[in-house]
């Protein structure tokens, strides 16, 4: 029987002194749960994995930028389990907490300069955009499966867009539209709400693959002036055909 003690009481020990590492576990563990290649990153992590912040980076490999402010996140145990997550450029804190389903997030919104854009495709980097970047999404769940559901769909605004390779100013302001679908993915809508430079396209995203074509064209009342001063632009977006620039993303 002593001996048997002594064995639940090293395993006790064991256990005590894992559950106190993990308490104060350092932030910068996080960055091994992010695979090398993946979209978004962290950097320069603080503080714990409960309670810390950490400069996060976007983009491909080859494009990839840093955030001016840091990312923080807190979690708090009552009265359930959540994670809360605040930046700059949110319009308030985010909460991710478990639920029957699955994961829940609560709806904000995202606020951003345009430029940020440069770090998704190496096109989009190209034509140096400018301009606002504005994100909402309503609340969210995501199941065990890593399927999303949403009771409407999420926007991202781009206002008064700009390029370095057009004079015009501005471009216009187009409306990027998910809806999450039956198959584990999202639909794309691609709209101009107004504005010179018209885009439109349609596509599909899941979490491991984006498929999106689309056209710009300059709006039929365009004057002469407009249109050659977008000559450029239209060119660095992608072939022509039929006065209109198709591109896609693949």
């Amino acid at each position: 029987m002593i001996g048997l003690r002594r064995v639940w009481l090293g395993l006790a020990l064991v256990a005590l002194a894992l559950i106190s590492a993990l308490i104060v576990a350092p932030a910068r563990w996080i960055l091994l749960a992010i695979p090398v290649d993946a979209p978004l990153s962290v950097v320069a992590a603080r503080g714990t994995l409960w309670a810390g912040s950490a400069n996060v980076i976007i983009g491909s490999a080859s494009h990839r930028r840093m955030l001016p402010d840091p990312l923080a996140w807190e979690v708090t145990w009552l009265p359930v389990p959540r994670l809360r997550v605040t930046h700059a450029w949110l319009g308030g804190p985010v909460e991710i907490s478990p639920g029957w389903l699955g994961f829940k997030i609560t709806g904000q919104t995202l606020q951003m300069p345009a430029s940020v854009l440069g770090a998704v495709d190496a096109r989009l980097a190209a034509i140096a955009p400018g301009g606002d970047l504005r994100a909402s999404w309503p609340p969210l769940t995501f199941d065990f499966r890593g399927r999303l559901t949403a009771p409407s769909p999420l926007h991202m605004d781009w206002r008064q867009a700009t390029s370095a390779l057009s004079t015009v100013r501005p471009l216009g302001s187009y409306r990027l539209t998910a809806t999450p679908d039956d198959a584990d993915g999202m639909r794309l809508q691609l709209k101009t709400l107004q504005g010179p430079l018209m885009l439109e396209g349609a596509g599909s995203m899941t979490a491991t693959t984006t498929q999106f074509d689309g056209v710009a064209r300059v709006e039929p009342n365009a004057s002469s002036d407009i249109r050659t001063r977008l000559t450029d632009l239209l060119a660095a977006i992608g072939p022509g055909k039929n006065d209109q620039t198709l591109f896609s993303i693949r």
